[in-house]
């Protein structure tokens, strides 16, 4: 009888897989392993700790929740704890490996695990950050920065107290945890010092999985304090070694190409696994680039006036202190057929809510004078901020009284503050595919390179995460033209229509008169 006939019975088929992670990995969730999959695999049903630091998408944190799922079904472990940077990743990963044990295969062999009797599709609209399963096995995940106390936990039929066993950490290092040495260092003593002592003293291991930022940090720190310790398995491969593409078939040339147009550092710590420098940081003078509005006066350029969309974006500020961030306004085109960005004009300063409405409203007029139409404006809304609430409410008054008839959108920041202006910037930056106006305001250009080159030990990153967050919003939100539904409707009110170009991340905004308009 071969193997495919001997594990169609299940008692076989679960008793085969208790000591062969592979074969258990391959059966409930498979796809085609390459040879140092089967390494990383063999190394953490070992009985030492394995630190991973793979190129990206090379399906080592897929690997690494697989087999936490296996030390549950087998009860290979007692205690689990899921340890990110941040505390939301920690929470995601977590809940990733509770909808895993509703594999239906998974579900079969060893019977419902998570102690939930709701349907999946109920539970997949919740975040889950601890569950105890029922065969008696703890996940847990918490933010490295977290307490450790109260990692321990009492066991009634054992009569003992319980410690984690089983740590598996991920996305340890992140732009907010290398922004300097002393912040390094702390993270380097709560690892080394505090959380590995808060392990079962007996019997527990290690999974580290690392991608690689600055040339200091936590990655760096443990593979070298590891590399050449018998108790641990050092894992370290870039995707191109001597030419030679470690995986064509998953990173063709056109997917390498896609990867380079992220930016040259991008690339560089995710794939070559070579790290920006800490001195020169991640931003470089050579990046900034300018532009003059004769280039679009020219009836013999490429850039016409009909080819920009033009909008104003706005990151509000409610703060005097000297101290505190600048409210920023800018005025941003994107270029239709090259996908190039222009900073036409800029405010920036700390003054009243009142003050900036009042540069918004000049800028426009200013943009209208150059023969510039603005299409819509664009605000920063962060809905648990009741003065940045106001303001966008006391602006939609303000732009009726100045007649200035044009949409009006709000949208949530996505991601983290400094991971979104070095995924966001960088690759348009090092390619120079965004350009200023060569008759800025010098305090602005000196601001927003000051901020950028420093980044992320800038003390201010206010003009840099305003311009990260447009070109974000430019990027992923696709231009539509109103419907003849809509055009008909603004014939018969003489109001603006509220038009949207993604109702996903967009909000509809109220306008005079009480009245609420929705998408048609």
């Amino acid at each position: 009888m071969d193997i495919y006939e001997a594990l169609k019975d299940k008692v076989v088929r679960v008793e085969a897989m208790r000591d062969n992670f592979p074969l258990f990995f391959a059966y409930h969730f498979w796809w085609e392993f390459k040879s140092f999959h089967i390494d990383w695999m063999e190394s953490m049903q070992s009985d030492k700790n394995t630190f991973i630091e793979w190129f990206r998408a090379s399906r080592k944190t897929t690997i690494a929740k697989g087999y936490i799922i296996r030390c549950i079904c087998y009860k290979k472990r007692d205690y689990i704890l899921r340890q990110s940077y941040e505390e939301p990743d920690s929470r995601s990963n977590v809940t990733d490996i509770a909808k895993m044990l509703f594999t239906p295969s998974i579900v079969e062999d060893y019977g419902k695990l998570f102690p939930l009797e709701a349907k999946m599709e109920d539970f997949s609209k919740k975040t889950q950050w601890n569950f105890d399963t029922t065969n008696k096995v703890r996940v847990q995940a918490k933010g490295l920065m977290q307490s450790t106390r109260w990692l321990n936990t009492f066991d009634s039929a054992k009569g003992q107290t319980e410690r984690p066993d089983l740590l598996v950490l991920d996305d340890v290092d992140v732009v907010k945890s290398v922004m300097n040495p002393e912040i390094i260092n702390q993270n380097e003593r709560k690892l080394l010092w505090e959380l590995f002592g808060a392990l079962d003293p007996l019997d527990h291991k290690i999974l580290f999985l690392g991608n690689t930022i600055l040339e200091d940090g936590i990655v760096p720190r443990l593979r070298r304090l590891y590399e050449n310790n018998e108790w641990w398995d050092v894992f370290r491969q870039p995707l191109i070694v001597n030419n030679e593409n470690m995986r064509p078939e998953v990173f063709t040339d056109e997917v390498i190409k896609d990867a380079q147009g992220n930016g040259k550092i991008a690339y560089q710590q995710n794939y070559l696994l070579i790290p920006a420098s800490s001195g020169t940081g991640i931003f470089v003078r050579e990046y900034f680039d300018y532009f003059l509005t004769s280039h679009f006066e020219n009836v013999d350029s490429p850039l016409q006036k009909q080819d920009i969309r033009r909008w104003i974006f706005i990151d509000p500020a409610f703060s005097t202190s000297n101290k505190s961030d600048d409210a920023v306004v800018i005025i941003l085109w994107e270029h239709r057929i090259s996908k190039q960005y222009y900073l036409l004009d800029w405010y920036g300063g700390t003054s009243a809510p009142s003050s900036t409405r009042s540069h918004i409203i000049s800028m426009y007029h200013k943009a209208t004078l150059w023969w510039y139409r603005i299409e819509l404006i664009h605000c920063e809304d962060v809905k648990i901020n009741k003065d940045q609430t106001k303001f966008i409410e006391d602006l939609r008054w303000e732009l009726l009284e100045n007649h200035i008839s044009i949409p009006l959108y709000t949208s949530t920041p996505n991601k983290q503050k400094n991971q979104r202006i070095v995924d966001t910037l960088e690759p348009v930056f090092s390619m120079k595919w965004i350009k200023f106006n060569r008759g800025l305001n010098d305090d602005f250009v000196q601001k927003l390179e000051r901020q950028l080159l420093q980044h992320p030990n800038s003390d201010h990153d206010d003009h840099s995460d305003c311009l990260a967050q447009w070109v974000w919003y430019f990027r992923k939100v696709p231009e539509k033209k109103p419907t003849q539904r809509n055009l008909a409707i603004s014939a018969i009110t003489n109001r603006p229509i509220m038009q949207p170009t993604n109702r996903k991340n967009l909000q509809w905004v109220r306008w005079y008169s009480g009245i609420s308009w929705r998408p048609l």
